[in-house]
């Protein structure tokens, strides 16, 4: 049978488990919820945690919380700091545009989906929203929605044991149209793993917009280019960039114009928004005595580059002046 737990301020000092597939459990609340032990659906199941104030697990005494459910609900107005590192929830939705939960922080074990629980799809936040996982890709099939004005307006994080430099532990991954609406001036933060294994980045960034960062987490900035409002994607990825001195063919007497290609560039990177000092030229060989350089070939050296979004320019390849 489905569990129903009413109260003011409601505390699980003890384990709630829904054995059979379908019973779902209902946690509701005036005020707060503590979750001090293990809560346990199976199957079709569903847990709903409702509340208007705060939702904690393992806040109080020395029990520690842990949701373990394929289907979590969270809603009223309260804020919900979800952050057990056992946590192990398949599918998660939070609030709707017209009753709308508070904060929201959500750690989950392993993969999770963002996406549609009964008839509630998508997770509506009035406050800040940080949704992560551990290991595992985490997918978004339903849109994410925050009032939030503020430079953490949004985080999203998938592999979040994973360290900057290492392209693997888990992707993000938008599907079915999926969007996401900030509040004015709001940042979302978007911290995924590989550029070719994360999924609608661009669509939902644009490519070429100049929002993509590289070879950083949450704990560690290696670009130096800093972030704007709006949404960006920054990857533990670490492209590499391979810079070529562009071969040139002139008439004696006329002056070179120097370029270089930068090969690698992802996203719609352009090597105006990668680049802070772009790649310098210079021309071997020798020069006639009114200082013209000599009919003939000569070599021509790329050098000094400086990235400002996290890549790393891996060689310089020469080219030819005619």
């Amino acid at each position: 049978d489905d569990i129903s737990i009413y109260s003011g301020n409601l505390t699980i000092n003890n384990n709630v488990t829904s054995n059979n597939s379908g019973s779902d459990i209902l946690f509701q609340s005036t005020s707060n919820i503590d979750i001090n032990a293990t809560v346990t659906t199976s199957g079709t199941s569903i847990l709903t945690i409702n509340a208007s104030g705060n939702v904690n697990d393992g806040s109080t005494g020395s029990f520690t919380g842990k949701i373990v459910s394929n289907k979590l609900l969270l809603s009223g107005s309260g804020n919900f700091n979800l952050n057990s590192t056992t946590n192990n929830v398949t599918t998660l939705s939070a609030g709707t545009s017209g009753s709308r939960i508070g904060n929201l922080l959500f750690l989950d074990s392993s993969e999770l989906i963002i996406g549609s629980v009964a008839s509630n799809n998508g997770v509506f936040s009035s406050g800040t929203i940080s949704i992560s996982t551990l290991t595992g890709d985490l997918t978004t099939s339903q849109n994410i929605n925050t009032l939030n004005t503020s430079s953490s307006a949004l985080i999203i994080n998938s592999g979040q044991l994973t360290a900057a430099g290492t392209s693997s532990g888990g992707n993000i991954n938008f599907s079915g149209g999926a969007t996401i609406t900030l509040g004015t001036n709001g940042r979302a933060s978007l911290y995924s793993g590989s550029v070719s294994g994360s999924a609608g980045l661009s669509a939902i960034l644009g490519s070429g917009s100049n929002r993509f960062r590289y070879n950083s987490d949450e704990s560690s900035t290696n670009y130096s280019l800093a972030l704007s409002t709006g949404i960006h994607a920054i990857y533990r990825e670490r492209p590499s960039l391979t810079i070529v001195a562009d071969n040139k063919t002139v008439t004696y007497g006329t002056a070179p114009t120097l370029t270089t290609t930068v090969n690698g560039l992802q996203n719609g990177d352009t090597a105006a928004q990668t680049l802070s000092t772009a790649a310098s030229v210079t021309v071997g060989g020798d020069k006639s005595s009114s200082n013209n350089y000599t009919a003939g070939t000569h070599s021509l050296t790329a050098s000094s580059a400086v990235d400002q979004l996290g890549y790393f320019i891996s060689g310089y390849n020469q080219g030819t002046l005619t």
